[in-house]
């Protein structure tokens, strides 16, 4: 629970904070937030991050922690497009 609050917090800090490269990476499609794990095994978690949406583009928001290639995704929504 104090991890899924955690989680929610840092998704509603992180729509200020874009990075460069996400500005980059962007396009229209749906959002996630990613967990990424020390490893395969994908119990111990290291970091995450949220996408969002600006306009009909999918943004990353700035990763908290150990980006990995280990990581598991959860839908959030879907980029409709429209106004910012």
């Amino acid at each position: 629970m104090l991890r899924k609050t955690v989680l929610a917090a840092a998704a509603v800090a992180m729509l200020g904070a874009v990075s460069i490269s996400a500005a980059l990476a962007g396009g229209p499609g749906t959002f996630y937030e990613y967990t990424y794990y020390s490893d395969a095994t994908l119990t111990e978690d290291v970091g995450y991050a949220s996408e969002y949406c600006h306009g009909s583009q999918v943004l990353m928001g700035q990763a908290v922690g150990t980006i990995t290639p280990y990581y598991t995704r959860f839908p959030l929504g879907n980029c409709s497009g429209g106004p910012d």
